[in-house]
């Protein structure tokens, strides 16, 4: 059974103490960015200096809100996971900046990742294992079919393009969150080489890698996961795996 989706309402309060149950690798927890100013400046009490400071230096309103409560959420869920209080959790950071609970400061080894757009948050949780996450809104964007010539391998272009038209935009942003969330798991960052993070693209086909930097290592050590985020987003989580991930069974994660 893949990864289970959990909402989270801010209004609701902190959420419960988190475990993973043993049918889940990652949990993944998603929430919508307040409507409500004084929720979210209530939320933003628990952020840290340094990210307070970030967050004045947003131009963008919109941009600055899903900021604000992206770092509130995750402080808010790891908070519970360490039963601590949201504003004492502590990061530090690894290569290319991917932030991770600071070692030593909590007895469980929590790792995390976080995506933002739209006005929706989602954040993966996993012990042990690296994680990331991403999603993308489908209206935002309309010179994808640039995009996917400097992102696409000659093979994910060609396999693009025998796709019927309007089968191409979904099958394009899939393809897209599925090569970021790889760059984020793996912590290497934005970078040019998203050609060669090659995945599956047809809508009958199951989600899979078919290449990665690293050869066939790298391909059995990342697992792959669709999110089913609405009709309206696409989204994808990668995460560690001991074992060689089963394509037909990746599959899509189940919304609760």
């Amino acid at each position: 059974m893949g990864p289970t989706i959990h909402a989270w309402d801010p209004l609701d309060g902190r959420p419960p103490g988190l475990q993973l149950t043993p049918r889940e690798d990652v949990q993944l927890w998603q929430a919508s960015v307040p409507v409500s100013e004084s929720a979210l400046t209530s939320l933003r009490r628990s952020l840290s200096p340094d990210e307070s400071a970030r967050a004045e230096r947003f131009t963008h309103d919109a941009a600055r809100r899903e900021y604000v409560f992206g770092r509130a959420f995750l402080r808010q869920l790891l908070g519970s996971a360490l039963s601590i209080a949201p504003e004492c959790v502590e990061f530090t950071f690894g290569r290319a900046g991917k932030p991770r609970v600071r070692p030593g400061s909590a007895p469980t080894d929590w790792r995390f990742n976080l995506a933002h757009s739209g006005g929706r948050v989602i954040i993966a949780l996993a012990q042990g294992r690296e994680v990331g996450v991403d999603l993308e809104p489908l209206q935002e964007m309309t010179d994808w079919p640039e995009l996917a010539k400097r992102i696409f391998s000659p093979r994910e272009q060609a396999e693009l393009q025998a796709l019927a038209g309007e089968q191409q935009p979904l099958a394009f942003f899939k393809g897209w969150t599925r090569k970021e969330a790889w760059l984020k798991a793996t912590g290497e960052g934005l970078t040019e080489a998203l050609a060669e993070i090659e995945t599956t693209l047809a809508p009958d086909a199951p989600p899979a890698w078919r290449a990665l930097p690293g050869g066939l290592t790298s391909m059995r050590h990342w697992s792959l996961v669709d999110l089913p985020l609405g009709a309206n987003f696409a989204g994808a989580l990668v995460y560690e795996t001991t074992s060689q991930p089963k394509p037909a069974a990746a599959g899509t994660a189940v919304a609760v």
